[in-house]
């Protein structure tokens, strides 16, 4: 927000940043780490995953990021440009 407002004062849209005034009136949430899962859990996590009933595409991307290990919004702004040529097996 601050620095959508700093633009309007460059942009002389505004002449002044309210959002200044907020800085530091709010506090950020506390980052919580969460463990790895232990491997013993990775069957069960796979059942789950099989199990899920609500978007295909979800499942799918899921699966896809337990293959590739990447960010979720590396995977979900990915271009096919990116992905080179990976062979697929046509049945």
């Amino acid at each position: 927000m601050t620095s959508i407002l700093r633009y309007a004062v460059q942009q002389q849209l505004i002449r002044y940043n309210p959002a200044y005034d907020l800085e530091g009136s709010i506090q950020k949430p506390e980052t919580e780490h969460r463990p790895a899962l232990e491997l013993e859990e990775i069957p069960l996590l796979l059942e789950r995953i099989d199990a899920y009933k609500g978007r295909r595409l979800t499942t799918l991307a899921i699966q896809l990021n337990l293959l590739v290990f990447v960010r979720s919004s590396e995977l979900r702004f990915a271009r096919w440009s990116e992905i080179g040529n990976v062979p697929v097996n046509s049945p």
